[in-house]
């Protein structure tokens, strides 16, 4: 499980520490910095992953625009059942040329080596942190994403695997397509790949599908099914049966014919019954499409399986349900125009809602 972010001179993250629990919700107004945390979040995954450079994924236009600083700080506070394990990188700029490497990336565990590369020297440690071999490697890539795994590093190869797992969603239905030529275990940010995805989902364990469609069935009106539909030697279709109310007959569309709402709460359920070890859900506004009454239900079903077969949930949201519902494991970001994003510490005196307080501006 995640515990801790920190990040140093991102965008209005500066000096800046946020402390996790199973299920987080971030509050704050537009601009306070919340959906630079998921940002930093994904792109720390995907330079773990080593899907890019540390200069794709980290820019100079990315650095506070007040710093005078060329280095960006980065660090992962992460339990793994019961094993603390700490990861820090450090991206070096040269404004100038527009070029950016890293100066030192390193994981501990327990406060002991487990794994150092600095000034393009990558150290290996052991579980039990004696030292491995060295080698050169280079500047702009991890050199955590590549070590092979080996029965005296599982240590590192569990953090590896948790970072990996993190699944930062902001759901655009739109973008969602139909068909799938593959299956993949890894959903896309924007959710497009869904088709792709859901075939990887009920060929690895269809039971946690069928009991995602026995939930979509009583808060999705009409909905009956999901199915793959063969268009090809190496094509399939997704599509969403629904019935008319009463009635024996039901219609068939593509996943892309049916509304975004529907779309949305397909991929929401979906996401809280598939029960991947160690995974954690980062989702700016799940809300944005689906209605109150189906809402309810959802933000419900999350706080059961949240720190039992859904380790982990970090939400941003404005809706007024999630306010009140999760209101007492929000955090509230607040900023000042132009300034650093820091945390707000939020009583609520009255009698009114949390979600009350905040339509009218006596929340931060």
């Amino acid at each position: 499980m995640l515990k801790r972010l920190h990040v140093d001179n991102y965008k209005c993250l500066t000096n800046f520490d946020l402390s996790f629990g199973e299920l987080t919700l971030l509050l704050g107004a537009n601009g306070s910095g919340k959906s630079a945390v998921f940002e930093v979040v994904g792109k720390l995954r995907d330079f773990i992953r080593g899907y890019a450079r540390v200069g794709e994924l980290f820019s100079p236009a990315d650095i506070t625009r007040w710093s005078k600083k060329a280095e960006q700080h980065f660090e992962l506070e992460i339990d793994i059942s019961g094993d603390p394990c700490l990861y820090r990188l450090v991206v070096e700029h040269n404004q100038e040329k527009r070029l950016a490497r890293v100066k030192r990336e390193e994981l501990l565990g327990d406060g002991k080596p487990l794994f150092l590369f600095e000034k393009g020297e990558v150290q290996l440690y052991r579980d039990d942190h004696s030292a491995g071999p060295p080698y050169s490697f280079d500047w702009t890539q991890s050199g955590l994403a590549p070590v092979a795994e080996r029965d005296d590093n599982t240590r590192l190869c569990a953090f590896r695997n948790q970072v990996r797992g993190f699944v930062t969603l902001f759901l655009q239905p739109r973008r969602m397509r139909s068909g799938s030529d593959s299956d993949t275990n890894r959903l896309s940010d924007s959710g497009e790949n869904f088709a792709s995805w859901y075939q990887g989902r009920i060929q690895e364990n269809p039971r946690q599908v069928f009991d995602a469609m026995d939930h979509l069935r009583d808060v999705l009106s009409g909905f009956v099914d999901l199915r793959l539909t063969q268009k090809g030697s190496e094509y399939r279709e997704l599509q969403a049966e629904f019935s008319p109310r009463d009635e024996e007959a039901s219609n068939v569309y593509r996943f892309d014919q049916i509304s975004d709402g529907q779309r949305a709460l397909i991929v929401l359920y979906l996401l809280l019954f598939a029960d991947d070890a160690g995974r954690t859900l980062f989702l700016d506004e799940p809300d944005n499409y689906v209605t109150l009454p189906e809402l309810q239900p959802w933000f419900a079903e999350l706080e059961d399986r949240c720190g039992d077969s859904l380790p982990q949930a970090i939400l941003i949201s404005h809706h007024p349900e999630a306010i009140d519902f999760l209101g007492n494991r929000a955090v509230w970001l607040g900023r000042e125009p132009e300034s650093y994003t820091r945390i707000l510490d939020v009583a609520n005196d009255t009698m009114l809602k949390i979600s009350e307080l905040y339509a009218q501006g006596l929340a931060p």
